[in-house]
């Protein structure tokens, strides 16, 4: 299903591309960075003895669990700029680091995990945090559009979407009472659930562009409110929506004729 998605959203960019694409053009090589919070909803994939309902992801508490989750990648991506800077096409390659942690809630110091649960007992541990994390590496497609430009200073919007593989992910437990350690590899197992081994988001984002007279670009921006395209990314959290901040800066190839 997400293949579809990601692939109309890629041949719709790539057709618009083609519609514009003049010889008149700049060759520039990017590197971005890029932090923000992901939003989501609690998932049942881990026993929290409490009942929680749904709540979002960053600096929101519910009365027994808190949820922290981010994203943050880095990106090599080579753009090409056409109708005098104003337009861009941009791809490459980035690797993505997504980050989740469950607490305690604002006035708890843990919370129960249930383990085991069976005819003869159900058994709890007190835990302090549960955290995952999952790298990705994918390629993103982006389209760029400057509309206001004063001197070397332009606004922007852009639209954009990306596709790739898990490269691994990891698991951690911390528990209140130490006597709890050597048995964390084992209740970390007791969910057979693990992230989606396919990744993909639809993105957008304003920004602000800065060019120095050699033609080099630095970019700051917000990545609106995006959306996953892929489920399951964080066994944590459903993922939902994320929001941040990106910041990249490129280099030209190829001065404009």
């Amino acid at each position: 299903k997400y293949m579809r998605k990601t692939g109309s959203i890629v041949v719709s960019l790539l057709l618009v591309t083609s519609l514009i694409a003049q010889q008149n053009h700049r060759f520039l090589l990017g590197f971005e960075f890029s932090g923000a919070t992901v939003s989501g909803q609690l998932s049942e994939n881990w026993s929290v003895r409490q009942d929680i309902s749904p709540y979002s992801g960053y600096s929101m508490y519910t009365s027994s669990v808190n949820n922290v989750s981010s994203i943050a990648y880095f990106g090599i991506k080579p753009e090409l700029t056409f109708n005098r800077n104003r337009l861009s096409v941009a791809s490459g390659v980035r690797f993505t680091q997504l980050d989740s942690y469950l607490s305690g809630g604002i006035n708890d110091e843990y919370f129960f995990l249930r383990y085991k649960s069976d005819a003869s007992a159900t058994e709890y541990a007190r835990v302090k945090t549960l955290s995952e994390t999952v790298h990705y590496l994918s390629i993103p497609l982006e389209l760029k559009y400057v509309p206001i430009q004063i001197s070397n200073v332009g606004i922007y919007g852009k639209i954009g979407t990306e596709a790739g593989i898990k490269l691994n992910s990891k698991k951690a437990i911390e528990f209140i009472s130490e006597s709890m350690k050597p048995y964390g590899e084992e209740i970390l197992n007791t969910t057979q659930v693990n992230p989606n081994n396919m990744y993909s988001t639809f993105y957008g984002a304003i920004g602000v562009r800065w060019e120095s007279l050699r033609g080099t670009h630095v970019n700051l921006e917000w990545l609106l409110p995006s959306r996953f395209l892929t489920q399951n990314n964080l066994t944590q959290i459903t993922p939902g929506k994320f929001s941040g901040f990106q910041l990249s800066v490129l280099f030209p190839f190829h001065k404009k004729k």
